[in-house]
């Protein structure tokens, strides 16, 4: 589970992230994380790999939006040389 902060008034609140294919943004539980490993985008499933991360739903036009309009390069800030095709991708 993720770790909750206190915003004004006592509320609880879940870590949120933008999907970098459909650019939506959701609770970070509800999104895949990717990760750059030398000029890579590769599943992060443990979210324990360094570095920016990308977040995408899990849905396959989300990851194929991201890859083909440039969502990874502009999430990680950097040149991404190859990226999943598949949600079951490594």
């Amino acid at each position: 589970m993720g770790r909750a902060d206190r915003r004004g008034g006592g509320i609880l609140t879940a870590p949120v992230r933008r999907c970098a294919g459909c650019g939506e943004r959701a609770p970070q539980r509800d999104l895949l994380r990717l990760a750059l490993v030398e000029g890579r985008a590769v599943f992060d499933r443990d979210r324990r790999l360094g570095g920016r991360g990308a977040y995408v739903h899990p849905d396959p036009a989300c990851l194929e939006r991201a890859s083909r309009r440039g969502g990874f390069a502009r999430a990680f800030r950097a040149r991404v040389t190859s990226a999943p095709q598949a949600l079951d991708s490594d």
